[in-house]
């Protein structure tokens, strides 16, 4: 760029707000290893705290090139490469700080103990977390990063182990918590656990899950703070109290519509014409949570959760 007088513009006089601006648009790839290296004025504008705000993971792609500069190795779905998710979250707390209040993982990103507690000691003013299957993060790990995610209110997130001792955690840490959604199956021990340590939830999304009849009519009865309910793609079971054969319902129990009638929102779908009904239907009855690709489940009937 040139001025009247034909000398060259100096890109680091650049106006701040109009840098913040465009790096708004920019991905976590572009801000870590890109602009903020440019100079020193360039990278105090990528540390303001409106780019912060968010810190979306699930942008990242599976070719660690997007990631890591001169790195070949996958990120995802390889354990060997856990180092280079905790670079990623070292290099964001670097540019931004704790100013993080919503926290999105990719959807396949490898995360174990050490990762989850890192974010958790770096990022604590979380308030909005989605997670990936938890299938490599221990309840003493959860543990240890619910004590300092103290002002978390949602939690997103497919699978977890021991999802009734997590529940217990939050609620003994995480006193504003209100919104969680779950692919995991829905028994009497977990609508239970909610009842019981977080009564004030407020929505509550099961999408794709195998739910249990009497399960739901614990939560429909008894939280009255419930307003929003997701049930869409779900398997509706009913589990007889002696030994017996397991009822599946085809169609939304007409009893259970009745008792979610007072929530502000009731979200469900059972019909073969939709495709993930129609792809449940023919998975033997097993809902999977593997089987399900990142759009599929950042998707929600319940707006506010889509992301």
């Amino acid at each position: 760029m040139f001025s009247g007088s034909s000398s060259s513009r100096n890109w680091q006089t650049m106006d701040y707000d109009i840098l913040v601006k465009i790096f708004t648009v920019l991905n976590l790839t572009d801000m870590v290893f890109g602009v903020s290296r440019v100079c020193k004025s360039w990278r105090f504008a990528c540390r303001d705290p409106l780019l912060w705000a968010t810190l979306n993971l699930n942008r990242l792609k599976a070719n660690s090139a997007d990631i890591l500069p001169s790195e070949t190795c996958a990120l995802l779905d390889n354990q060997s490469s856990w180092w280079r998710v905790m670079c990623i979250l070292k290099n964001a707390f670097n540019l931004g700080c704790n100013n993080v209040t919503r926290l999105i993982f990719h959807y396949s990103m490898y995360i174990n103990d050490e990762h989850l507690v890192y974010a958790a000691i770096r990022f604590p003013r979380v308030k909005h977390l989605v997670l990936p299957p938890c299938n490599q993060i221990t309840v003493d790990g959860f543990h240890a990063a619910i004590q300092r995610w103290q002002e978390l209110v949602s939690l997103i997130v497919p699978y977890i182990c021991s999802p009734s001792k997590i529940m217990q955690m939050i609620s003994a840490n995480c006193k504003n918590f209100s919104i969680l959604k779950v692919m995991l199956p829905f028994d009497l021990e977990f609508a239970t656990t909610l009842f019981i340590y977080l009564p004030g939830l407020k929505v509550l999304s099961l999408r794709s899950a195998m739910v249990e009849k009497n399960a739901l009519t614990i939560i429909l009865k008894l939280m009255d703070g419930l307003e929003k309910l997701n049930l869409s793609h779900c398997r509706l079971i009913e589990v007889p109290r002696t030994p017996g054969p397991v009822t599946l319902f085809r169609e939304m129990d007409n009893s259970i519509i009745a008792k979610a009638s007072h929530l502000k929102e009731f979200c469900y779908c059972q019909e073969l014409s939709c495709s993930i009904c129609l792809f449940e239907h023919t998975d033997e009855n097993f809902l999977r949570w593997y089987a399900y690709d990142e759009g599929l489940w950042r998707e929600d009937e319940i707006t506010s959760l889509a992301f």
